[in-house]
């Protein structure tokens, strides 16, 4: 599957519409926000990662995301706006230490 044919795939299953007559390599400010569009449980993602070796595992990887976030992200539509980020809500329990390691395990699993 050529990138091409991969950012099209994205751009069907995220319903986005975007203008793919081109012959680009690097698609990348084409799908800007990509994850945003399946917000707020994330349905339609596998859409993304099913082409990928180990897509399985990427998308299990992005869908506790998602499961965290959905209730504020749901509120905030319900206002009428759209979140731009998975800000999830913070919780009160998780002090300096708490987060620093957090913050630790997290840079552990970007480099697996």
């Amino acid at each position: 599957m050529t990138n091409l044919e991969y950012a099209s795939r994205i751009n069907e299953a995220a319903g986005l519409n975007l203008s793919l007559d081109c012959e680009e390599i690097d698609l990348q400010d084409k799908l800007y926000g990509l994850f945003q569009c399946f917000m707020p449980d994330g349905a339609g993602t596998r859409a993304v990662f099913a082409p990928l070796q180990n897509g399985t595992e990427l998308q299990a990887r992005i869908m506790p995301i998602y499961a965290v976030t959905a209730q504020q992200t749901r509120e905030a539509f319900d206002q009428g706006v759209a979140p731009g980020y998975f800000c999830p809500p913070q919780d009160p329990k998780f002090n300096d230490e708490a987060l620093k390691s957090l913050a630790l395990a997290y840079v552990r699993n970007l480099k697996i």
